[in-house]
């Protein structure tokens, strides 16, 4: 199995590469045919993913204790439903679901927009981070072989033992990982590929999907925490969980946006940002449980990709910047719309979105505050439950009324 995964990662890294120039040549040269190769190396990058799944998943199943991986989150008196879990039990494996549901995306977008103008754009905006994520999972593989295997493996972290960790991991990558196509949608229409703003049209679909899977990873989270956790309470405003409710809290605000920008064009540039800001902050709570920065029951230990994800996290938050300055800019976009003129439903939608992306930049302030006064000065501080009270209870008072 070690070389099976291997070779099948290696082989998606190549494709996604053979992808990403056959996308971009298409894109400058209007050129549909090399816009057809690009999708299918979304295909084939997709299969050799499932490729490596499978043979992780078969090495869990058989007990391979030649596999680091498996020796650290498996045993043999481990029952076959937590053996199935100990997939994502650990920093490599749940960095391969990450992927592989990134897969199921890319497929499914590369099937349902091929027709759409600014389908070469979305293909190279899939297979760059296709790209990212499979260097990422060579860097820290989970097919590193042990010299000696052991005679029983480790077993998997008893905290993760528990019924809801088989559905709250898998929903939750579902919505982090599902704000891609959303992404990849909206740089289409940024860069100019969407006259029709059919893009546009389809990205608000895709959140709305994103959105709802990562309410119910959210929701199976709470239990999985109240039930395991001890802390008389479904929510504790653990970094974790924070960076698992900013994106939600973004889409949330988007979804608002969005309504306003389809009916009346209003609103455009300031649903973009938001689309954009919430692919990042999945980023950043990818890098935020793999980095060791934080210390979390929820989070990984210092996996050695967290430099190259915090990379990958600037190098797109920039280009998201430089996409967004050739408009007239979103907060620019809503100053410009005086307030008289907005009808009182779109005015309400409006406030609405605006309240969730202040509630979301509070919760990133007290979350990412105390890792760059560490990072500055060596202090340690806690950013604990009484601020995001005080700052959020405020906020959803005044969001209660304009919902009704």
């Amino acid at each position: 199995m070690t070389a099976l995964g291997s070779f099948a990662l290696h082989a998606a890294l190549v494709v996604a590469l053979y992808g990403i120039i056959a996308a971009a040549v298409a894109l400058r040269r209007e050129d549909p045919a090399l816009g057809e190769v690009a999708r299918r190396a979304v295909l084939g990058w997709s299969a050799a993913v499932v490729l490596a799944a499978a043979a992780l998943l078969y090495a869990l199943v058989t007990r391979d204790f030649s596999l680091r991986f498996v020796a650290e989150t498996t045993s043999r008196d481990l029952s076959l439903g937590y053996t199935l879990t100990a997939f994502w039990g650990g920093h490599a494996g749940s960095l391969l679901l990450w992927t592989l549901i990134l897969g199921l995306y890319a497929v499914a977008a590369a099937s349902s927009l091929r027709w759409l103008p600014a389908a070469p754009a979305v293909t190279l905006t899939l297979l760059a981070v296709a790209a990212f994520f499979t260097a990422a999972l060579l860097a820290g593989s989970p097919f590193e072989s042990l010299p000696i295997p052991p005679p029983d493996g480790r077993g998997l972290n008893p905290l993760l033992r528990n019924p809801w960790m088989a559905f709250h991991p898998p929903a939750l990558y579902l919505g982090f990982v599902g704000t891609t196509v959303p992404f990849a949608l909206t740089v289409a229409a940024l860069v100019g590929c969407d006259p029709t703003g059919t893009a546009r049209r389809a990205a608000r679909s895709w959140m709305r999907v994103s959105w709802l899977l990562l309410t119910t990873g959210l929701l199976f989270g709470a239990k999985w925490s109240y039930v395991v956790l001890g802390w008389g309470g479904y929510w504790a405003w653990d970094p974790v969980e924070n960076a698992a409710l900013m994106p939600w809290l973004t889409g949330a605000a988007y979804l608002h946006a969005a309504q306003v920008a389809e009916r009346t064009g209003r609103l455009r540039d300031w649903s973009d940002a938001l689309v954009l800001a919430s692919f990042e902050l999945s980023i950043l709570g990818t890098f935020l449980t793999r980095s060791g920065v934080l210390s979390s029951v929820h989070a990984f230990a210092d996996s050695g990709i967290g430099v190259y994800l915090l990379a990958f996290l600037a190098a797109s938050t920039v280009l998201s910047l430089i996409l967004l300055r050739r408009g007239r800019g979103a907060l620019g976009e809503m100053r410009s719309v005086p307030v008289d003129a907005v009808p009182g439903r779109e005015a309400a939608l409006l406030a609405s979105s605006v309240l969730l992306a202040v509630a979301a930049a509070a919760v990133l302030v007290g979350t990412v505050y105390p890792i760059v006064i560490e990072a500055a000065t060596g202090d340690r501080i806690n950013v604990g439950p009484p601020y995001f009270n005080q700052i959020l209870i405020p906020l959803v008072v005044l969001l209660l009324p304009l919902m009704a």
